[in-house]
């Protein structure tokens, strides 16, 4: 762009067609037309070297890709829904690692501006991506009879049996789910698996009885898995079974009237093996008036 200037020395001769340029003062400029900023992204799994998918576990890192072109600034907008409604977070880098804790879609949009340009040189992109599974493993735990629910602890002796009451509380369940019980020993190792075999996943099965016996801590987990992305929730819960704890002193024989010593009375804690997740005798009461019946 050339600028002409005159002045009341060197008028303008106001002919548009020939005017008297050589009589001005001329200044020449440059104005720089740059391509507009085109936003666009890919989603990755944990990292630029990850697969590329647009459906993610829940809590895995998901790497968002930045493809954009003629930009340097961005904007990242993290959703918690499809509509665009529940903004999460924010972040402005050029890659940015997010993680999502609920299931459905979520939207992601994108604002990409070249920071070259005057006004309002800016670009959007809208992708959305699912988090799986929508399906919640929840156990309830309940009586034999499931009249009502329990917490899971009980005061045996060496042989006391204790039947326990297991339910599939599953919320949201989707198409595709699909289901695993695993019941464990006090000692860690597999006792029983819904259905059979390792690794293993079937239709929902629920309320069904087990019996425990001996004090441990016996684990119960729950699996629910999306059979398409095989994406999984899991809940764990425990039977734990205290051991009663065994009373003990010693006393002598002494005249009427005198003074009883009573020794090696049974303390807190040894008067109870095995003993489960520290528990300790916390109450003692005695009777000095028990006459054996």
């Amino acid at each position: 762009i050339t600028l002409y200037n005159w002045n009341i020395c060197n008028p303008y001769n106001g002919d548009s067609t020939n005017p008297n340029y050589d009589e001005a003062v001329m200044t020449t400029a440059y104005i720089r037309i740059v391509d507009p900023p085109a936003a666009d992204y890919q989603t990755r799994l944990n990292d630029a070297s990850g697969t590329i998918q647009s459906t993610f576990c829940l809590g895995a890192d998901i790497y968002f890709e930045n493809l954009s072109t003629n930009a340097g600034d961005y904007t990242w907008e993290f959703y918690d829904d499809l509509a665009g409604t529940t903004l999460l977070a924010t972040s402005n880098s050029v890659n940015p690692t997010y993680a999502y804790s609920t299931a459905g879609n979520k939207l992601i949009r994108l604002t990409a501006t070249n920071p070259n340009a005057q006004g309002n040189c800016t670009n959007q992109y809208e992708s959305f991506i699912t988090m799986s599974p929508a399906a919640m493993a929840n156990i309830e735990l309940y009586d034999s009879g499931f009249g009502s629910m329990i917490d899971g602890s009980f005061c045996v002796n060496d042989t006391e049996v204790v039947s326990v009451g297991f339910r599939d509380a599953t919320t949201d369940v989707e198409a595709g789910t699909e289901w695993r019980w695993e019941l464990y020993n006090s000692d860690g190792t597999l006792r029983e698996s819904i259905p059979a075999g390792p690794g293993t996943y079937g239709a929902q099965v629920t309320d069904f009885t087990r019996d425990f016996a001996g004090a441990g801590v016996y684990q119960v987990k729950l699996i629910a898995r999306n059979n398409v992305s095989n994406c999984l929730s899991e809940d764990l819960d425990s039977i734990v079974l205290y051991e009663e704890p065994d009373p003990f002193f010693e006393a002598s024989n002494v005249c009427e009237g005198e003074r009883t010593p009573f020794l090696n009375i049974a303390d807190s804690t040894n008067s109870i093996i095995p003993r489960i997740n520290n528990d300790y005798v916390g109450q003692y009461e005695w009777d000095l008036s028990y006459d054996g019946s």
